[in-house]
């Protein structure tokens, strides 16, 4: 629970600053060995303050096959804060 709640506000604090910026988007990349479903509470939290939420599933197959996932998600989503963990910070 404790841990929970320090990502929540370690998140608050990192994404306080969008308000102003007017950006509403906001792109979630996942680390390896993992998949976007990890991203769900974040995920949740964001959408809950009004953000759009993208996640990108990286097939994980080769660097090239993740960089074009990434891509077809990135052409949706418009101006956003790209926030990745792990492989997915690559």
């Amino acid at each position: 629970m404790k841990k929970s709640l320090l990502a929540v506000s370690v998140l608050g604090m990192a994404f306080a600053p969008l308000v102003q910026a007017a950006v509403k988007s906001v792109f979630l990349i996942h680390g390896a060995f993992a998949d976007g479903f990890g991203w769900k509470p974040v995920a949740g939290i964001l959408e809950h303050d009004g953000y759009t939420v993208y996640i990108v599933q990286e097939p994980e197959t080769c660097f090239e096959a993740d960089v074009a996932a990434t891509r077809i998600v990135s052409e949706r989503s418009g101006p956003c804060v790209l926030v990745g963990h792990s492989w997915g910070g690559i």
